[in-house]
């Protein structure tokens, strides 16, 4: 079972953040595949009657959108969606590394994803993340540990070096 949020939970956790938010809603029959829910970032299902658990899908664009006309925009910038991409991928590449369980990493992957999504992180959070990832990956080879893959110079905070300076980095990528 998928973790899910109701529309007003939804509502709830996007008062005060700026930003847009697509709605991808699912099929009246059999509602989302297992490929379209990996693609989300939130879940929200409706709370139905046992008796007749199928609602129209006009009618739960309504309720959702419903809920989220209460809500007032804010001032808070949510992460953009290729920055979360970009973390996810130096976390599914820590992973790898560290010779996580191979058998699990598609279930973790998505886990993380889930959770990025109801952390609702700022676009500075997911970079500390990534420079948290970085370092510790660093470390791991510092001391011993599998080697790992160059994908380029690092800052401090994990995130790629643009420009003239990024040749002379050294220390794993990591800036001192």
């Amino acid at each position: 079972r998928v973790p899910s949020l109701s529309p007003r939970e939804l509502a709830d956790r996007l008062r005060g953040t700026a930003g847009e938010v697509a709605l991808l809603l699912g099929r009246e029959d059999d509602g989302l595949s297992r490929e379209e829910l990996a693609a989300c970032d939130v879940v929200v299902s409706i709370p139905t009657s046992p008796e007749y658990p199928i609602m129209n899908i006009s009618h739960a664009a309504a309720v959702l959108l419903y809920e989220l006309s209460r809500v007032e925009a804010g001032e808070v910038e949510l992460a953009r969606p290729e920055n979360l991409a970009r973390l996810l991928d130096h976390f599914r590449s820590a992973l790898v590394e560290s010779e996580y369980h191979q058998h699990k990493l598609e279930k973790t992957m998505l886990m993380l994803k889930r959770i990025f999504g109801r952390a609702r992180l700022t676009d500075r959070e997911v970079q500390t993340l990534r420079g948290v990832v970085g370092n510790l990956r660093w470390g791991a080879v510092h001391r011993g540990g599998p080697e790992v893959v160059a994908e380029g110079p690092r800052s401090r905070d994990g995130g790629e070096v643009e420009g003239e300076g990024a040749a002379g980095l050294e220390g794993g990528g990591v800036q001192e």
